[in-house]
């Protein structure tokens, strides 16, 4: 498996130094809350399983999709709508309520095809990670009682008005995405039996990331990390999903490496066993280092 090093060098990594996030101060407003006008939804793409939900309607449209590209303990995460237009700043909060607690984290903007703001994160999960020791963490596993008994989204920080969308019981939706990821892993793992190649790195041209792919958060912090991701490559050689399986810290380095890697790795594509291109998996390491 190859691994991806990332070096900022002038910086020393400081002992024990480590990634605490507090949560965020409650406003004197009660946050808006947006009820959902359509029912959860999942649909099947060759790439990945998608689980949506349409929350508010008109302005206030906001829309909410997990996806999971197989059965990868994380879930992408995307909001849509002008509740999250023009974020700023390096972290943005979420909590899903009423017991779990705030998540800082990373996130990426970008616009849908009609002009709708986008706030999407890789390697998403429901709660925050734990700390194990000084400066290391692991996810925080959350059961079946814990999905079941959400009620809500809430959305904060990053310059935003505090939101919040109506999603109750998580428990069931999860289930079926889940269901729909472990379809996708048989289909996509299993055919790597049958690969007489499978996806080759193209080595020439840009290098996939570089150093100012290195969170600025996480730099200001001197903070390394180690991220195993998971590219799905297509037929073009493309990788057209991205999902995060380990991260030493969660949901800090997630955005920077799978937003690199979909927009610069290029490989040969998997080939069956006559020879024609397949879609297939490709697994490696990025170590963010400080020197």
């Amino acid at each position: 498996m190859k691994v991806h090093t990332i070096l900022k060098s002038g910086l020393c990594l400081l002992a024990g130094a480590g990634l605490s996030i507090s949560a965020p101060a409650i406003a004197q407003d009660g946050p808006t809350t947006f009820a959902p006008t359509t029912d959860w939804k999942v649909s099947k793409k060759p790439d990945r399983c998608r689980l949506t939900r349409a929350f508010g309607s008109g302005e206030d449209l906001t829309r909410i999709t997990f996806e999971k590209g197989g059965n990868e303990p994380t879930f992408n995460l995307t909001i849509s709508g002008q509740a999250v237009a023009s974020p700023i700043g390096d972290l943005i909060s979420l909590r899903f309520g009423p017991d779990e607690k705030p998540i800082g984290r990373s996130y990426i903007t970008a616009k849908t095809n009609t002009g709708r703001p986008v706030v999407v994160m890789y390697g998403a999960d429901f709660a925050p990670a734990v700390t194990v020791d000084e400066g290391k963490y692991a996810k925080d596993n959350v059961g079946e009682a814990r999905l079941s008994s959400m009620e809500y989204l809430e959305v904060e920080r990053a310059g935003l008005k505090r939101f919040r969308v109506a999603l109750g019981s998580m428990l069931e939706p999860m289930k079926l995405l889940s269901e729909c990821g472990a379809k996708l892993t048989e289909e996509l793992v299993p055919s790597r039996l049958r690969l007489s190649r499978p996806p080759e790195v193209i080595s020439e041209g840009k290098a996939w990331l570089t150093p100012k792919d290195y969170p600025a958060l996480m730099l200001n912090r001197q903070q390394g990390g180690l991220i195993q991701f998971r590219l799905t490559v297509g037929e073009n050689g493309k990788p057209s999903f991205c999902v995060i399986e380990q991260a030493s810290v969660p949901q800090m380095f997630d955005d920077s490496v799978c937003l690199a890697m979909r927009k610069n790795a290029r490989f040969k594509p998997a080939l069956d066993w006559d020879g024609k291109p397949t879609r297939s998996y490709y697994t490696s390491i990025v170590r963010f280092e400080m020197r």
